[in-house]
């Protein structure tokens, strides 16, 4: 019984570490002059990008905060984002989201 109890103990603390390891968001600062109508998130090892993620916009001066958990222990994402005509886009490949807490769009 105490084997299985100190097991169990050792798996929960190590999940626990693993998961307060990976940070699974981003801060998107729109310091552009335009407003953010569109934003899609990919896996680096994924061709096709996501619906949009932008449930409204992003204004001028404003930010907006991602949550990235697809359940693997991936940190690497592209990002693309729009203005509302889809005439500007501004783009990250290869985004560590483990490791970056900021991506700030500029004109």
């Amino acid at each position: 019984m105490f084997r299985l109890f100190f097991a169990l103990f050792v798996s929960f603390i190590l999940a626990s570490q693993a998961n307060a390891a990976i940070k699974e968001e981003l801060a998107v600062v729109n310091n552009t002059s335009e407003n953010i109508w569109h934003l899609h998130v990919s896996r680096e090892d994924i061709s096709v990008w996501s619906e949009d993620k932008l449930k409204g916009i992003i204004s001028p001066g404003d930010s907006h905060t991602f949550y990235f958990n697809d359940g693997t222990p991936n940190c690497y994402y592209d990002i693309i984002a729009y203005n509302m005509g889809r005439t500007k886009k501004w783009e990250k490949r290869n985004l560590n989201v483990c490791k970056i807490e900021t991506w700030t769009l500029g004109n």
